[in-house]
């Protein structure tokens, strides 16, 4: 949707145009996204493609080892349209999916169910992009407060500062305001050198007390309405900026995907070795042998005319994924 280079002012021209029904984008978008969702419902129901259920369902294993088969990547590229499908046109918007509950599942899922690792080897779902994954990470939980406190603000009771504990910090109890013990990225902490962390830390903690700062004094928060200076929120943290930096980490993220799907052979290579992979063969049908995972929760129901259903086909059958779908261009 949006060309090669866009600036922030043509990606929210991009993104006024999608929020009128009646334009040409919006049509094709909203085409592309019919046809990706025929694919991507066969994986379940969760906003995101949990892909540790997926790899056990295919190879038998959350963690089958490193080869050609592995559907990690095509699994990414599915998670970050669905990321560029549900971001809110604006923060209040709920015609795909209530606001709250999209930016709580990216910020439960994110990096994790787009990245496999963070390595230089760009490969089998890998990237190198831990500081840009990082800098999202933090604009993700930043609006999922934001949205938080603004669904919740119209209530008598509402504390802005127990929401933003409860989003922020390990235990919403934490006294400390100084230091809080403020939750990390996952899947960050593993790679990262003692200096690296504490400086994640220090960033995630700025970032708390940033967004504290909004609150007004008790004076002036006298009722619902008055309790966080919302213009001073959009003021530090401008919505069309971050739906920018969505677009513009999506487009290097898919970048590396492209790569490191090319680097296996393409698509259709990816899953002829995943036919062939000698640990345990494809079956992404019903399957009575594997009780852990029950076939609903992979499979749209039978009775849906517009998918096809994958109890038609034989145990090796493999729903594909659209990939031109993911194009950004």
């Amino acid at each position: 949707m949006a060309p090669t280079g866009a600036s922030a002012a043509m990606i929210e021209s991009i993104r006024e145009d999608l929020q009128d029904n009646t334009s040409e984008r919006a049509g094709l978008f909203k085409r592309a996204t019919i046809f990706f969702d025929n694919f991507r419902d066969k994986y379940g129901n969760n906003v995101f493609i949990e892909i540790p259920i997926v790899l056990r369902k295919l190879l038998g294993s959350n963690d089958p080892g490193e080869g050609n088969f592995r559907p990690d990547a095509v699994l990414h590229a599915a998670n970050l349209a669905t990321l560029l499908k549900y971001l809110p046109r604006t923060r209040s918007d709920g015609t795909n999916l209530d606001p709250v509950v999209f930016f709580q599942a990216t910020d439960t899922n994110f990096p994790m169910s787009f990245v496999s690792e963070f390595d230089d080897r760009v490969q089998f779902g890998s990237s190198r992009l831990l500081q840009e994954s990082f800098s999202l990470a933090l604009g993700i939980r930043t609006q999922y407060a934001i949205v938080q406190m603004m669904q919740n603000e119209v209530n008598p009771d509402f504390d802005p500062d127990s929401t933003l504990r409860q989003i922020f910090l390990v235990s919403e109890a934490d006294d400390d305001d100084m230091n809080p013990d403020v939750k990390s990225i996952e899947g960050m902490q593993a790679v990262l050198g003692p200096e690296e962390r504490t400086a994640q830390t220090l960033e995630i903690q700025k970032l708390f007390q940033k967004i504290r700062s909004t609150f007004k004094p008790a004076d002036q928060a006298t009722k619902p309405g008055f309790y966080v200076d919302f213009d001073k929120l959009e003021e530090l943290f401008p919505w069309n900026q971050f739906y920018f930096d969505v677009v513009q980490y999506s487009r290097l993220r898919l970048a590396e995907i492209n790569r490191s799907i090319n680097a296996q052979g393409g698509v259709k290579s990816l899953v002829k070795s995943l036919k062939e992979a000698p640990e345990d063969p494809i079956k992404l049908s019903w399957n009575p042998d594997r009780p852990h995972i029950q076939p609903d929760d992979l499979l749209p129901p039978a009775e849906n005319p517009a998918v096809e259903d994958p109890r038609e086909h034989g145990p090796e059958y493999v729903p594909a994924l659209p990939f031109e779908f993911f194009s950004l261009q």
